[in-house]
């Protein structure tokens, strides 16, 4: 047998003797539930638009049909509803203005998609005007850390497969010990995937800037369309 046959045998004999370890995946596990936790973005609920009923709109558009007092706010309520439904952002009429007039002037370089996930780091206080907020020094820190942890995971990942591949070839892995390998190599490749998904908001704005002018985009309205 070589030294390279060798390595292998002692680096699948590590990946063994750390997956035949019970506890070693329940503490991986509580680490990183901790960490999901304590940086893991939950987003902001849309159930009280996109979870409305049809009957709901019914009542709206019933209500405008009938010359409602208020049917310019039900017209809004409508307006807002479907809006969220098409690109799950709620928005009142001048930032849903301003942007659908960004992204259609933008449409084969920015998605809907794009622009809801760089939303933390987009200013529309202004009306009618977009910005990209500046970058905190510690969210560029973050970015760097959950790209080198998803690195981490990914490696760990792609060692656990490998190890599989090798235990097998040399017949020297026990059912159970396939069992915990496979599961580490699934749950590592998922971490990895969320890990660097905390870094998409960034990636986004990111792409929006390179659209932009001077980090910003101002949009007339058309007067006769007010």
């Amino acid at each position: 047998m070589g030294q390279s046959d060798s390595g292998f045998l002692a680096f699948a004999t590590m990946i063994k003797d750390l997956v035949s370890h019970d506890y070693a995946f329940i503490i991986i596990t509580i680490l990183l539930f901790l960490w999901f936790t304590h940086y893991g973005h939950l987003g902001k609920a849309l159930s009280y638009f996109l979870g409305r009923k049809k009957q709901r709109l019914a009542e709206l558009s019933s209500y405008i049909a009938n010359n409602g007092c208020y049917s310019e706010l039900a017209q809004e309520e409508i307006e807002q509803y479907h809006f969220a439904q098409m690109t799950g952002l709620i928005l009142n009429k001048t930032r849903r203005e301003l942007l659908f007039s960004f992204q259609q002037k933008n449409a084969h370089d920015v998605y809907w998609g794009t622009i809801k996930r760089a939303m933390p780091h987009l200013d529309l206080d202004i009306e009618y005007c977009l910005k990209v907020k500046k970058i905190r020094f510690w969210t560029k820190v973050g970015f760097w850390l959950n790209t080198l942890l998803a690195f981490a995971a990914l490696f760990v990942g792609v060692g656990l497969l490998v190890g599989i591949f090798i235990s097998l070839l040399l017949k020297q892995i026990t059912p159970a010990e396939l069992a915990w390998m496979i599961f580490g190599f699934f749950l590592m490749m998922i971490c990895a995937g969320f890990i660097y998904a905390h870094n998409w908001p960034l990636l986004a704005v990111k792409k929006i800037k390179t659209v932009l002018q001077n980090d910003e985009y101002v949009y007339t309205p058309d007067p006769e369309k007010s």
